[in-house]
Order: C-alpha cells, then sequence, then structure tokens
C-alpha cells in the first residue's frame, strides 16, 4: 500500500506536517503524515476538513529502479503505513473506502 495525496493548502496551512510524521516517538516508524494531518484537521474542523480515499488500481509505482538505499528507504515507509492497522488508525475494512474518513 502506497499514498499519494493532493492536499488544500489553505487547510493544511493551519497545521502543516505534524513531527510525529517523521518517527520521533520510539516503536513508531516515520510515514503517516497523512493520516495524523487529516486525524488532526478533522478534530479542528470536523465539518470542513474531509478526506476522501480513492481507488487508483491503473498507477502503479516505480520501484524496481531504486538503488539499494532508497529501495531500503521504501520498504520502510510502506512498513510505516500498513502499520497504521496495528495502532487502530484504520482498519483492514476501510482502507480501501471510498467515503470520507
Amino acid at each position: 500500500m502506497d499514498t499519494m495525496a493532493l492536499w488544500n493548502l489553505g487547510k493544511l496551512a493551519k497545521t502543516g506536517f505534524l513531527t510525529v510524521s517523521d518517527g520521533l516517538l520510539d516503536d513508531v516508524l516515520g510515514g503517516m503524515e497523512e493520516v495524523v494531518t487529516i486525524s488532526l484537521l478533522q478534530h479542528i474542523d470536523p465539518q470542513n476538513c474531509l478526506a476522501k480515499v480513492l481507488p487508483v488500481p491503473y498507477l502503479h509505482w516505480v520501484v524496481d529502479r531504486m538503488n539499494a538505499e532508497r529501495k531500503r528507504l521504501h520498504e520502510a515507509k510502506i512498513k510505516s503505513k500498513t502499520s497504521m492497522f496495528d495502532y487502530g488508525v484504520a482498519t483492514p475494512s476501510n482502507r480501501n473506502n471510498k467515503s470520507s474518513v
């Protein structure tokens, strides 16, 4: 699972990306900037800060041309995104949901 986000910069400017997304906590990998940022913005302004999760099956990331270091970083990023399920931020039943989250 990988993500691509399009942001409303006016809304994003209220908080920016939170540093917890950089993996500064023990046992929490970095790379979850979408989840914590959207969660905070929805807490601040739930009526106007919606997120849409859209499947894009025809979009594929090119990962076969990475050097060893870039591949290691990419694999760590993907691991952090799948760990969201372990932290209860997302569940397998809603990860492909097309509705607002």
